[in-house]
């Protein structure tokens, strides 16, 4: 099981790593709204914990 500080900040490799897969799906799911992300710069994307958490726990009840 991961833990997940709730006020961090994380990159998309992070969340890919530590759900256990591919970046892609990560980035699919910023694309299609489902996962809310902030850019920082051009290219990097980061997700808020609490965000995150809320996700995964919307992707076990479906």
């Amino acid at each position: 099981m991961w833990k997940i500080d709730s006020t961090r900040w994380y990159s998309t490799p992070q969340i890919a790593s530590l759900l256990g897969v591919d970046r892609a799906v990560i980035a699919r799911a910023i694309d299609l709204g489902d996962l809310p992300a902030y850019r920082f710069g051009q290219r990097m994307y980061r997700v808020l914990g609490s965000d995150l958490d809320a996700w995964i726990r919307r992707a076990k009840n479906v």
